[in-house]
């Protein structure tokens, strides 16, 4: 990560992919250029790649997203999951990925992610909100549904049936 900065203009434009093995200065850097740092969780935990430091990152307000090369899953939700649980694996604080405590984990990293995804797609998507594109993908693990509802359904890239929801008439 080093010689990346210190020899092409690394800023908001760019998006650093598997950004785990990083000394703190390093993640300093990344955070403060404004950087997406694109985690691909399950692929970094299958691979034991090493665990991103995010409550250093998000000191210095550092944008991440989450994306996903792995050969095992491809899951928004279980994602987000290997996320918290690599935080909270590698500090002793409670929840260390989030300050200050004013929503649940999952909505601040679903929150996090979204920006971070968005601003590596150079879009503005990930919001209901006035000029964003409407793209979403819902998930709901393990909802029982009958064969009819079943046909009446879409599902999120690569997750599993039990990811189903029914769309409305």
């Amino acid at each position: 990560m080093e010689w990346l900065y210190n020899h092409l203009p690394v800023d908001s434009r760019w998006c650093l992919i598997h950004a785990t093995h990083l000394t703190p200065p390093e993640t300093m850097k990344i955070a403060t250029s404004g950087a997406v740092a694109g985690l691909c969780l399950t692929t970094e935990a299958n691979l034991g790649d090493g665990i991103f430091p995010g409550p250093q990152y998000l000191e210095h307000n550092g944008v991440w997203g989450i994306g996903s090369d792995s050969h095992i899953s491809v899951s928004v939700s279980e994602d987000l999951r290997w996320f918290e649980y690599g935080q909270r694996l590698n500090s002793p604080a409670p929840q260390p990925a989030h300050r200050p405590r004013r929503a649940s984990r999952r909505q601040r990293s679903v929150s996090r992610a979204l920006r971070g995804g968005a601003r590596a797609l150079g879009q503005n998507i990930g919001q209901l909100s006035v000029g964003y594109r409407a793209i979403w993908s819902y998930w709901i693990a393990r909802i029982p549904l009958s064969p009819a509802q079943k046909t009446r359904c879409c599902s999120t890239a690569g997750s599993s049936p039990a990811h189903l929801i029914p769309l409305p008439r």
